[in-house]
């Protein structure tokens, strides 16, 4: 038998539904007055197919790497690291720099700012408070949804082996860019994000939780006290 549960954030309403299959956890999410997930995405493929709302280089010398060019400039326009756009590109850091110059800080966009220092990695900073704790949440949903992680029958988090970096990072970068549609007021950075898929599929300092109210899945740090309720089971609560 499946597990059902429906939480409301920030004015959006999730349905969820844990189903066993074969071992492993399918999750299936709907989001509130939006399509239907899957038609959702499908648009949002065929738009970015369709050259809507995409920058387009042409340059001779990056002809031969062009999927990877096209990543490296997708992960600026996201403000990552340049180690993490190093790792999913094998671009060297010089040339990420010099990219970063040629087609952002003299490029028409002065907003994308260049992350200095390392990465964020504070756990705390996921479960803060119930709001940014269900943002954390919904993207280790679509974790899941875009192939970049599994969860198992005992809700255990694992990583999940794409082929190349490149592939790696294009399916991150499209988990993201469907967080950013789902909540625009966005509190999870690029890089909080990255943070957070590592902390559930190798550091293991944040672990998934099942509500005993809803049946919800939600992140939880591994060493803090759980007290079994998901962040909109425990504002419902509060507001009673």
């Amino acid at each position: 038998m499946g597990i059902a549960g429906e939480q409301t954030t920030d004015g959006i309403s999730c349905r969820f539904r844990r189903i066993p299959d074969q071992g492993n956890v399918t999750k299936i999410t709907t989001f509130g007055y939006l399509l239907p997930y899957m038609v959702f995405l499908y648009y949002m493929r065929r738009a970015e197919q369709a050259g809507n709302e995409t920058m387009r280089y042409t340059d001779n010398r990056y002809s031969a790497e062009h999927e990877q060019f096209d990543l490296a400039v997708r992960l600026i326009h996201h403000e990552a690291r340049t180690h993490i756009i190093s790792r999913c590109t094998g671009f060297s850091q010089d040339r990420i720099r010099k990219l970063y110059a040629s087609y952002f800080r003299h490029g028409g966009h002065p907003t994308v700012r260049r992350q200095r220092g390392k990465s964020p990695t504070n756990v705390g900073f996921f479960v803060r408070n119930a709001r940014t704790q269900s943002h954390s949440s919904t993207l280790a949903c679509l974790f899941t949804l875009f192939g970049l992680m599994t969860i198992s029958r005992d809700l255990q988090a694992g990583r999940l082996g794409l082929p190349t970096p490149v592939a790696f990072g294009l399916r991150f970068c499209q988990a993201y860019e469907t967080y950013l549609h789902l909540h625009p007021d966005r509190i999870v950075s690029f890089e909080h994000a990255w943070s957070l898929y590592h902390a559930l599929t190798e550091r293991l300092d944040l672990v998934l939780a099942d509500c005993a109210g809803c049946g919800n899945i939600y992140v939880q740090d591994a060493l803090a006290l759980d007290r079994g309720r998901c962040p909109p089971c425990r504002l419902r609560c509060w507001q009673r």
